[in-house]
């Protein structure tokens, strides 16, 4: 695949070139598929030929007849090369489908040996001795060896079953039964070379020998554990099979076992009897687990080669796996397994001699990979038994990754060797044994020499010979041949590029030789620069001369520099005395512009009525009045003399008329005053202080006066020549400008005046009475209908019934009841079918409004009328069902009225028609209209003033605003991602077995691909089927640790969602106490809430309205469909609260307060920004506020067009469905033959009824087109005082 992956490349790469025609290409591809694919055709070949020879057990002929065809065919395809790149990935697919079809038959556990070997099955006696007891054989002498042995035992048959291994090479265990009645049991293992096993057994059995030949050794019984291995060919052999021994990884495998348990019953886990415990790591996931987080600290990937690893890392990672693992392990698996102490010591001492003499030996012979499955343990008598000799004589050196340890002895070994560890009896018999060693090295020398000289064991390479493979020169040829074929095509592809390259060179040759020119030049110019050079230095000895007459005239210019410093200080002096007028002149600027700028301030807020309540003289004639003073002072008006007190009169009455007027004056300036004011905010520029020339007066003398630089005072003096020349002579002639303002006045006038007379005729060509004519000549036709129907008038159907009674002796006539019921309930059904039609269509429109304006805006206009046009078009829906309904329950209340009483059980057409469920929804969309008008027309400007103030509350709420809105977007992000969890949980447990079934099957391809794969692969391939291997084992142990924590994530969640919840309620809570007022707080923060409260306030009719559409159970319920794209809102990057509505059912009753809070807050924050973005640029108060009133409105509308889309939609919907649904309930009823007389009645009816409200358009239109030209008349009007505040400005 990796071939085939590489050919994709190089035909996409291929595809891109543009040099080349399509002919090219196609050839160029199929030579590339050719040469790579060329060893890959041999091999397979060379495979065919070898599996194709004639079959001689039932399983080779089964083989052949299955699979030979599908190989030649497979083979046939892989040869020619495919037509297009795409067909690159099919010509595999054959070999994978054989591959898959085996996959079943490699995971057998047992073989029957008919099937393999019959003739084994049909042996009953030989004379074969049995492998590995050739030293019981003794052969008698007196048959010189030419007559039976005695004493052998041989094969005497084989049993029927045969158990295969799960391991690589699937090795089998064979059970033999001998002559002698007993059973022995070998295993049989293909594939490999077992004569360098059996040839290293002969060499431990040798030294096996010495050891029990010397005193030394043989009293501590030291001695080597070995098998018998019996090759049978260069491919295969026998082994035989030990009992009573178990490997170290086992024992390792069973601790793992024991401590997750464990772990598992203190964790409460342990109860759980159905759930399988997960697997336990193998030692090299617990060795990754920690070296690639060592190495991602480090900056190192870990695609990098091992040998470039850290060695501080790779040490660290020791050492904390040697802290995991346990010292005592094989320690105390040796005391558990003994009788008592006597035998633990035996053991012990049995144990320190086979691990010295093996590691010893091992050294010896070069024994490498020694892991734990390798190396086993036999715990009745202590002993260790080494396996698996294939890398010998430092193979191990010359791996990958190299093993440069003599022989394997970590701490779990050393911690059994007893309390003395290495330096006690295992140095002493480690040193025995090479002392046995060394005095026999002569006969090692000649045993070992059989490896070097035997051509038939290659102990040097790894893998055995395969015919089919492709190795030694062959193979280098291949590649060769391949390499070359690629460099022929590589060179085909750049063909036109190299020859421009060509022809590029030829061209750049002038180019070069021009450049080489221009240095020969550069050359000469040096030298002539370096003459230069030479005449400099000498000029530069005749300046040395002149430097004395130079001193001369520096000592002439110091005595002048002395006159020039005292006329310095004169000017000086001078220069202090007008820097301090300057400074006084500033300061007085200053004040001014200080005193100025409280005025304005003083009248831009509003505080003449302050003023005028200090002023108020009305009420001082008592304490003026000199009758009065008398009283005070306690004298009687009976002692004083008459004239006294008609001048005192006298005197009061015109201090009491001089009162009066004065008062009268003084109100009349304040009113002077207000109106000034008045005209101030609209008129005078906001910034009119830091644009007036007083200012930059000031500006200039501070500037001059605390800073003295030559640069700085040549600056202010420009600015003050520009001031000079704006004041003196910036002045020009208004007149014209005066003029054209004074015709558009004029013009403005005419207008409105023309508008409002069209107007006026439009009002009165409607009339007041077109709707009612209309809707009494509708009521008229129904009546004729119902009585073309059979539906007898009131009076009619009295007498009938009042006849009925007297015939039948005063008892009730139930038939002619009935009869008149059943054409009651025919006219009802037509109603219900003709309305669920206009429903219907109402439905389909609406959907249409939804979807329609879901699309992005991306300027304000688009964003305007498309608000526009979704009120417009809710408005006409909601106005038709309203329109409807009512008359419905007029046409009901008449045939109720005109029919006499009669009882029924079926009520439900009173529910239908008795009520007009429309009138929420018109009172939503005139919510948010007023919301919007409320928000713009009232609370704006109070906003505006505040921000233009500085008042520090506007900042303090929009920061609680700000802060509470955060708040709610981080709980809102955490509730999403608790869903998407919710959602994966119940995704994991509707996919776990079907994934972990993938992945086991994957896994078993991978290793019946390592297995087939064994022969040819190199090192590269196989370490990527063993990483892909390792990724399969990840994969599955994550989804069992998934599998396994997820109750414990599902508790988890409840507890955040509650958590989160709860920080919602407290948000709330906290919102509503900013908004409520406390008298006994600070007066900013009074302000702050009353600003709060005044922004909140116009959304009290709306958020009323919304409870009644979200009122769970209710008839307005909103029938979410759930939580959808949740993902999508998370990676968009903007704050949740701005789609609280596409979730409302997540939210329950908060949707509303976190939708109020976002649009509240983006109000504030908006409108701060533009109101701070404008208030420098000359604009009046007015002009400010329509300024920002535009892009507010804007903005609001956005705001209210996503409610009406996102919420009040979806809830219309619904409730159009419920009624739908109720009136179909209400007619199925119907016979069939008087269903089909309705359909037609309804259609009649439902014309009747568009009929009904086409009129009411038209008339609602006409209203419209009215309102419309009253809009214009308001919008000329206030163009006309915009137009009159420039003639304002202007005079």
């Amino acid at each position: 695949m990796r071939r085939i992956n590489l050919l994709k490349d190089e035909a996409a790469r291929i595809v891109e070139n543009v040099t080349l025609s399509q002919s090219e290409k196609n050839k160029i591809n199929t030579a590339k598929y050719s040469a790579m694919m060329a060893p890959i055709v041999v091999a397979l070949e060379r495979r065919l030929a070898s599996t194709s020879r004639k079959p001689e057990t039932p399983h080779e002929i089964w083989f052949h007849e299955e699979y030979r065809e599908h190989l030649k065919s497979a083979i046939l395809n892989f040869k020619n090369p495919p037509s297009s790149a795409e067909a690159l990935g099919d010509v595999w697919r054959p070999f994978d489908s054989i591959a898959a079809s085996l996959a079943s038959y490699q995971r057998k556990s047992s073989l029957s040996l008919g099937e393999v070997a019959p003739n084994l099955t049909q042996l009953l006696s030989s004379d074969v001795p049995m492998p590995g007891l050739e030293k019981q054989i003794t052969i008698s002498e007196s048959d010189g060896g030419l007559t039976n042995p005695q004493g052998i035992v041989t094969i005497a048959s084989f049993t029927k079953e045969v158990a295969i291994l799960s391991t690589k090479t699937k090795p089998k265990k064979l059970v033999i039964l001998g002559s002698d009645g007993q059973k022995y049991t070998y295993l049989l293992k293909g594939r490999e070379d077992l004569r360098l096993d059996a040839r290293i057994m002969q060499l431990l059995q040798a030294i096996n020998g010495f050891l029990h030949s010397t005193r030394t050794t043989s009293s501590q019984s030291l001695s080597i554990r070995y098998y018998s291995v019996t090759p049978i060919s260069g491919r295969a052999g026998l082994i035989q099979w030990v009992d009573n021994v178990i490997s170290i990884y086992s024992i390792f495998k069973s601790w793992q076992n024991r401590a997750q348990l464990v772990q598992l019953q203190a964790l409460g886990a342990g109860n759980t009897k159905d759930s399988a415990p997960p697997p336990v790591p193998r030692p090299i996931d617990m060795f990754y687990g920690k070296i690639i987080p060592a190495l991602k600290e480090k900056g190192i990937r870990r695609v990098i080669s091992r040998r470039d690893w850290p060695h501080e890392v790779k040490r660290k990672v020791l050492l904390d796996l040697m802290k995991e693992a346990p010292k005592q392990l094989i320690h105390q698996e040796l005391w558990c397994a003994s009788e008592g102490f006597k035998a633990f010591s035996s053991k012990l001492r049995r144990y320190s001699g086979s691990v010295a003499a093996m590691s010893m030996v091992g050294h010896i012979l070069g024994l490498g990979d020694r892991h734990l499955d390798n190396i086993l343990i036999d715990f009745a008598s202590g002993d260790i038994l080494h396996i698996d000799y294939n890398v010998s004589f430092d193979k191990g050196q010359r791996l990958k990754i190299p093993e440069i340890v003599p022989f394997r002895l970590t701490q779990t070994i050393e911690a059994a060797l007893g309390l003395t560890g290495i330096e006690g009896a295992f140095r002493a018999n480690c040193e025995a044994v090479l002392g046995v060693l060394r005095k026999n090295k002569d006969i090692i020398l000649m045993l070992l020499e059989v490896f070097v000289w035997d051509p038939l064991v290659e102990w040097t390479r790894g893998d055995f010979h395969d015919d089919a493979a492709i190795v030694g020169e062959e193979r280098k040829g291949m590649e060769l041949a391949v390499s070359l074929s690629l460099f022929a095509s590589r060179v085909q592809e750049i063909r036109v590029p190299l020859q421009e390259h060509h022809d590029h060179l030829l061209g750049s040759l002038p180019a070069v030789e021009s450049a080489l020119e221009r240095f020969v030049g550069i050359l000469n110019q040096y030298e002539l620069v370096s003459a230069l050079f030479y005449r400099a230095d000498q000029e530069r000895s005749n300046l040395v001369l002149h430097e004395t007459s130079a001193k001369s005239i520096v000592a002439e210019a110091t005595c002048n520099s002395e006159k020039s410093r005292v006329s310095f200080e004169t000017q000086a002096r001078e220069f202090t005395q007008a820097k301090a007028v300057v400074a006084e002149k500033a300061q007085e600027a200053t004040t001014w512009i200080e005193q100025h700028g409280q005025i304005l301030d003083a009248l831009r807020c509003s505080s003449i009525s302050e003023i005028k309540a200090y002023l108020q003289l009305m009420g001082m004639e008592e304490a003026l009045s000199l009758t009065s003073a008398v009283l005070v002072a306690g004298v009687p008006l009976t002692i004083v003399p008459e004239p006294t007190q008609a001048q005192c009169h006298d005197i009061d009455r015109e201090v009491s008329q001089l009162i009066s007027e004065l008062d009268h004056g003084l109100s009349s300036a304040v009113t002077a005053v207000q109106e000034y004011s008045l005209a101030l905010q609209r008129v005078l520029p906001l910034n009119y202080l830091t644009t007036s020339p007083v200012h930059d007066w000031a500006h200039v003398l501070e500037l001059s006066v605390n800073s003295l630089s030559s640069e700085i005072l040549s600056l202010t003096r420009r600015q003050a020549a520009e001031l000079i020349v704006n004041v003196h002579g910036g002045r020009f002639d208004y007149s014209s400008g005066y003029e054209d303002l004074c015709l558009k006045v004029e013009n403005y006038a005419e207008q409105i005046g023309k508008i409002e007379k069209e107007c006026a005729e439009l009002v009165n060509s409607i009339g007041s009475e077109t709707e009612s004519r209309a809707k009494e000549r509708f009521r008229s036709a129904f009546m004729k209908y119902t009585q073309s129907a059979g539906l007898p008038r009131k009076e009619d159907a009295t007498s009938a019934i009042h006849l009925g009674y007297l015939k039948h002796d005063g008892r009730k006539d139930a038939r002619l009841q009935g009869e008149i019921e059943e054409k009651r309930e025919n006219v009802l059904s037509v109603i219900n079918i003709a309305v669920g039609s206009l429903y219907s269509e109402v439905k389909r429109r609406v959907l249409d409004i939804v979807s329609q304006s879901t699309g992005d805006r991306n300027t304000e206009s688009v964003l305007h009328s498309d608000l526009g046009t979704i009120f417009c078009d809710f408005e006409e829906e909601i106005e038709k069902c309203a329109l409807v309904a009512g008359f419905v329950v007029e046409l009901r209340n008449f045939i109720a009225g005109d029919l006499p009483i009669v009882d029924t059980e079926d009520d439900r057409s009173n529910y239908v028609f008795q009520r007009n469920w429309a009138s929420v929804f018109k009172t939503s969309l005139l919510s948010c209209k007023n919301l919007v008008g409320q928000m713009i027309e009232v609370v704006l400007p109070d906003v505006i003033k505040s921000v233009v103030s500085l008042n520090s509350e506007v900042m303090d709420a929009s920061g609680s605003l700000s802060q509470i809105k955060g708040s709610i977007d981080t709980a809102l992000e955490q509730l999403v991602n608790i869903e998407l969890e919710k959602a994966s949980l119940v995704e994991l447990e509707q996919n776990y077995f079907v994934k972990v079934g993938l992945i086991t099957e994957q896994q078993l391809v991978l290793e019946e691909a390592a297995v087939k794969g064994r022969d040819h692969l190199s090192w590269e391939e196989a370490e990527e089927l063993a990483s892909q291997e390792e990724a399969c084992r990840a994969q599955l142990d994550k989804l069992h640790q998934t599998w396994n924590q997820k109750d414990m994530r599902t508790s988890s969640m409840i507890k955040r969602e509650a958590a989160i919840k709860s920080a919602l309620f407290s948000s709330e809570n906290h919102f509503k106490s900013l908004v409520t007022a406390e008298p006994d707080s600070e007066s900013h923060i009074i302000r702050s809430k009353a600003l709060l409260a005044a922004l909140v306030q116009p959304f009290s009719e709306l958020e009323s309205i919304d409870k009644a559409l979200a009122s769970p159970g209710g008839p307005f319920a909103s029938c979410s469909n759930g939580i959808s794209h949740l993902a999508d809102l998370i990676s968009s990057g903007c704050p949740m609260s701005e789609y609280i509505w596409k979730f409302p059912g997540l939210m329950n009753n908060h949707s509303f307060f976190i939708w109020k809070v976002c649009v509240v807050d983006s109000f504030l924050d908006s409108c701060i920004h533009d109101t701070t973005s404008h208030v420098d640029r000359s604009l009046g108060f007015d002009q400010l506020l329509n300024t920002v009133r535009k892009k507010l409105e804007i903005q609001l509308q956005e705001h209210m067009g996503k409610y009406l889309k996102e919420r009040v939609g979806p809830v219309l919907l619904a409730r159009l469905d419920n009624e739908i649904e109720l009136l179909k309930q209400l007619t199925e009823t119907t016979k069939e033959d008087q269903a089909k007389k309705d359909l037609g009645a309804a259609r009649r009816v439902q014309l009747m009824l568009e009929e009904y409200y086409n009129v009411h358009e038209t008339v609602k239109a006409t209203r419209s087109a009215a309102s419309l030209m009253k809009r214009r008349v308001n919008e000329l009007k206030e163009v006309l005082h915009k137009t009159n505040l420039e003639v304002v400005q202007m005079e």
